[in-house]
């Protein structure tokens, strides 16, 4: 976290401040506090409830924004971002409670459930919209498999359809490229049958995406001495053994972000994993709160969840590229 101890506990008493000084005195009982900001606009809503127990909204002062703002983008990652919204409840003895969302969408309006559940009444329109998330993505970049299921990607492929995305349809058109690998990069992938149930699940939306944004590097990068045994002017043979030779490397360069997040996200992704397909993977759950996956590599418990990850990764760069060459790649 870039920002430091001091700095945040420096917000937080701003918010607290701020916030229990524009109640009314001796008449509520408890507050709520529901912050968030997506394309330049803040979303805030703020109940308290009165000494019979009615919701009262209450207005709050510019510095409470302000700080909140500040400690968002003080809280922001590398590789992660930031969080979404913050939920907050105070007391009347000034008690500050804090839920930070990072990963789950809100809807702001009136509606039952607000603000977890979208609006479904005719003619109703998200808000904020996809726009304002890519905006704060933007803003604040997260690695592929730090990007929740739900969240607006451009040019990510219509991944149950196993459709080519269009971003890689759009840059496809190079003209130092030859033209049959042209073809190849705005041709359609396609997905392994166990990897579709996935796309609705923390952080698999991501590894696809990442698998297939490497793709897309490598093919406008293959080296002349590789594009002619990919082409098949050396044979069926060395046609093969050039896809493996190609395959592995967009494996290994899509692995390469998992390396560089900490265990808890290829823990998560193992669950995830686990969640939708069944089964367990034993001896993992006490390296949830672990130090960096650096340290863990050769580790015992680690090794299986990095091999389920890189296997699945692999099956991913395979089923994409054997679609996009038209032939089989041996596994």
């Amino acid at each position: 976290m870039a920002m430091d101890t001091e700095r945040l506990n420096e917000c937080m008493n701003r918010i607290a401040r701020g916030w229990f000084q524009a109640m009314p005195e001796g008449q509520w009982t408890s507050a709520q506090l529901f912050w968030a900001e997506a394309g330049g606009i803040i979303y805030s809503s703020t109940i308290a409830a009165d000494i019979d127990g009615q919701p009262r909204t209450v207005s709050q002062p510019k510095d409470v924004h302000d700080a909140l703002r500040e400690l968002r983008e003080g809280m922001a990652e590398p590789g992660r971002g930031t969080w979404i919204s913050v939920s907050m409840s105070l007391t009347p003895q000034g008690v500050l409670e804090t839920n930070y969302n990072w990963d789950r969408r809100f809807y702001w309006g009136d509606q039952e459930g607000f603000p977890w559940a979208p609006d479904t009444r005719d003619g109703a329109v998200d808000s904020p919209s996809d726009d304002q998330f890519l905006a704060e993505l933007e803003r604040f970049p997260r690695e592929p498999m730090m990007i929740p299921a739900w969240y607006p990607r451009r040019g990510l492929a219509e991944q149950s359809a196993g459709a080519a995305s269009t971003d890689d349809a759009t840059h496809a058109v190079n003209p130092d490229a030859d033209a049959r690998f042209t073809e190849v990069l705005a041709s359609k992938g396609a997905l392994p049958e166990d990897i579709r149930p996935l796309m609705d699940a923390w952080g698999w939306p991501g590894i696809v995406e990442s698998v297939r944004n490497t793709i897309a590097h490598a093919i406008r990068q293959v080296p002349e001495e590789l594009k002619s045994a990919l082409a098949g002017e050396q044979g069926d043979e060395a046609r093969a053994k050039a896809l493996v030779e190609f395959r592995d490397g967009v494996a290994k360069g899509a692995m390469a972000s998992v390396y560089r997040s900490g265990s808890i996200v290829a823990i998560r992704l193992v669950q995830e994993y686990h969640a939708v397909h069944g089964g367990t993977l034993q001896g993992v759950d006490a390296f949830a709160n672990a130090a960096p996956l650096e340290q863990y590599r050769e580790e015992a418990a680690m090794r299986p969840v990095i091999e389920l990850i890189f296997s699945r990764i692999l099956a991913i760069a395979t089923t994409d590229l054997s679609a996009r060459f038209g032939t089989e790649i041996p596994a």
